[in-house]
């Protein structure tokens, strides 16, 4: 009994010794450790292998929200090296671990865009990249945007390099791709300067190829940057075409100035016939709507707005106006007119009103060169015509005129038409296109003829040939020739309200406008 109770003790004493042992020994200190997978698209798995831990804290490197999961998944904002700082706690201590990770896991951006090609320099660009949320666009022209998909106006005809740099998670790429802009219309402009009726014009047009230059004298051009003598000072009526890629513009513009030479016109030589001060050449003036001169290389034109066809029209004529061209036929308004007038047009005359588009200046007085002779059918050198005047006696005279300069004289020539109503193949009429031309009841020529030479207004004498014929504007017999309807220069003058041979002296032309020519015909 004795024994027993003695093991008892000892059993006892040996269990609490035991449990005081266990209750001096400390918890060992946690011991951060993780390892990490990829995920794809940026996203990485975390997995703890941490002892002793009982809190955790993540700070992951990216400016983003920590996190106290054991195991998180994070996603990371871009490719990259992030420094991984997994921090563990237990009541014993703490423990902090950092590890560099690269994240590479993000694609890259696949930049790429299409074109669609608006009119007049409209571009639209349609953005077709991946993987990016930020662009940057060079459209080459010197400008950019930020937009997704913008759209671009330019402003000239040509080839652009446009460039799209897109970022995204996975970094940058950049494309660029050549766009060729062709349909901005030509934009025209111009400038010019005058000396002494030698007018430079300056072209100031953008996305523009070829021009087409008409200068209201007659003359035309397709030289970019043109220079003009006009013979004599005025408004004329310039017209620009311009064509590109883009398509056709057409500009008219006027040009006034007073400095040319108008006693340089050798149309002019002998007087202006509306020169009533004899010897002052009118400037042309859109408030002279009745007496407009419109001055061309191949002849001098007063023009009646009112009457839609000249009141006269003053050539020069010699050998070397003859050559080889064929008559053009090109029947055309005359865009010399100021703008807002009314431009008579071939399609005024119709076959049923019974006239022809009778020339003043004959296209057969102008066969040396294309444009001369084109001239010629510009609708303000064209009156209503009775059909037998025009192809008999007037077309006669016309012929004569031409062989008396093929025997060796030089001619200075008028012509033109006054009153109202002639007579043509189908009956009388007064005017043509609704009023818009009158039909002459007169028509008139005269003719200076001089031996070919120089000076010609001082070789000019009493016994100088004038020619001077006053037609009816009817449907002529065929018996009836131009010599037939001879008259003194005075009796046009009073007539028509001209003044002949204004530049010579009175007393000479006293002396030639009374006389009556009657010349001798061998035909």
């Amino acid at each position: 009994m004795k024994q027993l109770s003695t093991f008892l003790v000892l059993t006892l004493l040996s269990l609490l010794l035991s449990d005081c042992s266990r209750k001096d020994i400390p918890r060992p200190n946690p011991k951060a450790s993780f390892i990490w997978a990829n995920s794809g698209e940026g996203t990485i798995q975390f997995t703890d292998q941490s002892t002793e831990a009982d809190t955790y804290n993540w700070n992951f490197g990216d400016n983003s929200t920590t996190s106290s999961e054991k195991s998180p998944r994070h996603t990371f904002p871009s490719n990259g090296s992030f420094s991984i700082q997994l921090t563990v706690k237990n009541p014993t201590g703490t423990d902090q671990l950092t590890k560099a990770i690269d994240v590479s896991s993000f694609l890259a951006p696949v930049a790429s865009f299409s074109v669609s090609l608006g009119n007049d320099g409209l571009v639209n660009f349609v953005n077709t990249t991946t993987k990016a949320n930020i662009y940057q666009w060079d459209f080459g022209n010197g400008t950019a945007s930020s937009e997704i998909s913008p759209s671009v106006k330019y402003t000239e005809n040509k080839k652009y390099t446009v460039s799209l740099t897109a970022v995204g998670q996975g970094g940058q790429t950049k494309v660029s791709q050549e766009v060729t802009v062709t349909s901005i219309k030509p934009s025209v402009d111009y400038s010019w300067t005058e000396s002494n009726g030698l007018v430079s014009f300056v072209n100031k047009t953008s996305n523009a190829e070829s021009y087409e230059w008409d200068f209201g004298n007659g003359q035309n051009s397709t030289d970019i940057n043109p220079t003009i003598q006009y013979q004599r000072g005025g408004t004329y009526t310039i017209s620009l075409t311009a064509t590109g890629k883009g398509g056709q513009v057409i500009k008219m513009f006027t040009i006034t100035f007073n400095s040319a030479n108008a006693t340089n016109s050798i149309h002019l030589t002998l007087g202006d016939l509306s020169d009533k001060t004899n010897g002052t050449t009118i400037t042309p003036s859109i408030d002279k709507a009745d007496d407009y001169l419109l001055v061309k290389d191949q002849y001098t034109i007063s023009y009646n707005k009112s009457r839609g066809q000249a009141n006269w029209v003053a050539w020069h004529l010699q050998k070397s106006d003859f050559g080889s061209i064929e008559r053009k036929d090109d029947f055309r308004p005359d865009g010399a007119l100021p703008i807002g007038w009314y431009q008579v047009k071939p399609t005024d005359y119709s076959s049923v009103d019974g006239f022809d588009r009778g020339h003043l200046c004959p296209s057969a007085d102008r066969t040396d060169a294309q444009v001369n002779n084109s001239a010629t059918f510009l609708m303000t050198n064209i009156i209503p015509q009775a059909p037998a005047l025009n192809r008999g006696a007037w077309a006669n005279f016309e012929e004569y005129c031409r062989e008396l300069v093929w025997e060796g004289n030089e001619l200075y020539i008028y012509s033109g038409a006054y009153g109202t109503q002639g007579t043509g193949s189908n009956g009388a009429k007064s005017v043509l296109a609704s009023g818009k031309v009158v039909v002459p009841a007169r028509i008139w020529k005269l003719v200076v003829v001089l031996p070919q030479g120089d000076n010609d207004a001082s070789r000019i004498n009493n016994q100088t040939i004038v020619i001077s014929i006053d037609w009816p504007n009817t449907q002529l017999s065929e018996d009836k020739d131009w010599d037939d309807y001879l008259v003194s220069p005075s009796s046009i003058e009073s007539a028509a309200n001209i003044n002949f041979l204004s530049k010579l002296p009175q007393s000479l032309r006293s002396s030639l406008r009374t006389k009556t020519y009657k010349p001798v015909r061998t035909d």
